[in-house]
């Protein structure tokens, strides 16, 4: 009984029994969330197939060249009319000034009306006055004409279009909300199908429970009335063997209680283990990124404060060459330099947004400027161009305008080229947003401006957007002769950082290494592996006098004016430089 009583009670538990039996008149709430969800569904469909009849009629409108007006009105919602209005060149503003001329003309035709009875058709008044009613009223009428024509023009172009994707955007959402629903439906009716199973298990364990109560109260009865006498004799009983007190206690047993706890505690530390790897997916040192990413660190950079000034005045090798924190990027310079390979072009990027990678190119430039090395920065991120920002040429043209352009990539790259301020440091901008920068960059157009530079150059430093959100990155780098990853191991995921540096190496594009961005003073000794020595140490330099760039990443907006002084100024490539790569 107490084992049926235990089996009953952890099956109601596991369906959430409320009690409610199959003859009490009731439904289930399970039964009322699958009547609920099969309304919601029908409601949908209706829904749907009312847009799609409403989709029907306005193809068929527009074929017959009919009004647009009336389904224009019928779609739109509150926001969507606001739209359309404006499309329509209907505002309120508008409308409010027209009826204040409006209002203005009738008190002027007032006035002349009572001007004529007092002076006559010829005063001057009355002249002036019917001068300004004239003018007033051919105003009215040619606006009426306008807004006429207006709204022809865009019932017979712009309308159409419009209807047909703002219709079949609501029947989108039609289709996703009713797709849903049915899942929905499809998943209260499975549960609702087990919890039925389940009651029906229940009522038969509540039988026999009732039948084991039945019968466990009989029981007590006769034990109750049971007499210890068999065949008219008294029935005696005698102990058969005596207890025997154990010698070793079967618990605690401390040989067990150590492998236990012993087993316990490495499994304890092996969960802590994975927990936090799996919470805190971070690089934790230098040795670690080089053998996530097989890949050599190129230098490390400090965590670099918000200076003043604007552009590259507000850049540490810029603005102090002499400081320790400029020593990172000298590092990196030489890194480049003492490669395998020869890298004259190079691009910068990063595995995602906000890792540094514009700050980290623009110092990086600077530094070879600096090695009087003819240095050109290509900004190719064509989305979201930070060093056109930073260099304050936004507005200008640039590489988008070269890839679209016709005239000849050498003429128009030597125009569009733009001085830094810096000596031997000039940029090519961005240019205008396009709306396929990955097609742009895919063109041979983009080869050639590649090749150029190279022939024009000492140096070739390209800002591209991060590896992971786009695949320009990619396009670029199989151009060129290498690429730099920015990381920032308090920011970037091992996951995503591995994953950026795959989708690389996939391509056979070289990998140069990478640059650890932002170390702060608490990631000294995890990143710098020195306290006192050749790192950032007290007795080189204090905290307190050293100088961090302000980030200039894809987020960050900078003063256009800055750099204007630069802007009409035009590089011409020296004529004796040959190109290694023909476009």
């Amino acid at each position: 009984l107490a084992v049926k009583e235990h089996e009953l009670l952890q099956a109601r538990c596991q369906i959430f029994d409320l009690g409610l039996r199959s003859d009490s008149g009731e439904l289930h709430p399970k039964v009322q969330s699958v009547i609920f969800f099969q309304k919601a569904v029908d409601e949908a469909e209706k829904e749907r197939m009312s847009l799609e009849a409403t989709q029907v009629t306005i193809q068929s409108a527009i074929r017959n060249g009919e009004s647009l007006l009336q389904h224009a009105m019928a779609l739109a919602n509150t926001a969507g009319m606001e739209l359309l209005k404006t499309v329509l060149g209907i505002n309120d503003r508008d409308a409010y000034i027209l009826a204040q001329i409006a209002r203005g003309l009738l008190e002027d035709r007032a006035k002349l009306k009572t001007m004529l009875e007092v002076y006559g058709p010829k005063h001057f008044d009355v002249i002036e006055k019917t001068t300004a009613i004239r003018e007033t009223e051919r105003y009215l009428l040619q606006y009426q004409q306008n807004a006429t024509r207006r709204v022809s023009e865009i019932q017979r172009t712009e309308l159409g279009p419009m209807l047909t994707d703002m219709i079949q955007q609501k029947l989108n959402e039609a289709w996703r909300n009713e797709q849903t629903l049915r899942v929905k439906l499809q998943q209260t009716q499975t549960e609702a199908m087990r919890i039925n199973g389940e009651l029906s298990r229940i009522e038969t364990i509540n039988h026999q429970v009732e039948w084991l109560r039945e019968e466990h109260d009989t029981l007590l009865k006769k034990v109750a009335g049971f007499e210890f006498i068999q065949d008219g004799h008294e029935v005696r009983t005698a102990v058969v063997q005596e207890p025997v007190e154990a010698v070793n206690p079967f618990s605690p047993n401390l040989r067990r209680v150590i492998m236990m706890v012993l087993a316990g505690g490495l499994l304890m530390g092996l969960a802590l283990v994975y927990v936090q790897d799996i919470l805190d997916d971070r690089f934790r040192s230098i040795e670690e990124i080089q053998q996530q990413l097989d890949v050599p660190v190129l230098t490390t950079v400090r965590q670099l404060a918000m200076p003043q000034g604007e552009g590259l005045d507000a850049l540490p090798m810029h603005i102090e060459p002499g400081s320790v924190q400029c020593e990172a990027f000298r590092t990196l310079r030489t890194a480049l330099e003492l490669a395998d390979e020869e890298a004259r072009q190079i691009v910068i990027s990063s595995a995602e947004p906000g890792d540094g990678k514009t700050t980290v190119l623009a110092n990086l430039a600077i530094s070879f400027a600096q090695y009087e090395k003819r240095t050109l920065i290509i900004d190719a991120d064509l989305r979201r161009p930070g060093m056109t920002g930073l260099t304050g040429m936004r507005g200008v043209e640039g590489v988008s305008g070269i890839i679209r352009g016709k005239a000849s990539v050498t003429e128009m790259a030597a125009r569009y080229v733009r001085r830094s301020g810096v000596k031997g440091l000039d940029v090519l901008p961005s240019g205008p947003r396009p709306a396929n920068p990955a097609e742009l960059l895919a063109n041979p157009r983009f080869s050639e401006l590649l090749a150029w530079a190279e022939a024009a150059y000492d140096q070739v430093l390209i800002d591209s957007p991060p590896a992971l959100a786009t695949s320009d990155a990619a396009v670029i780098g199989r151009l060129v002769d290498g690429v730099v990853i920015v990381v920032q191991p308090s920011k970037n995921r091992r996951r995503m950082v591995l994953r950026a540096k795959e989708s690389l190496v996939s391509l056979k594009i070289p990998l140069l290494g990478v640059v650890v961005n932002r170390i702060g003073p608490d990631d000294n000794r995890g990143y710098y592996g020195y306290d006192d020595g050749y790192g950032y140490s007290p007795k080189y330099g204090p905290d307190e006098d050293q100088f961090d760039a302000r980030e200039a990443d894809e987020e960050t907006a900078f003063d256009e004016a800055s750099f204007s002084r630069f802007a009409d100024e035009e590089i011409d490539p020296p004529a004796n430089k040959v190109p290694r790569r023909i476009a």
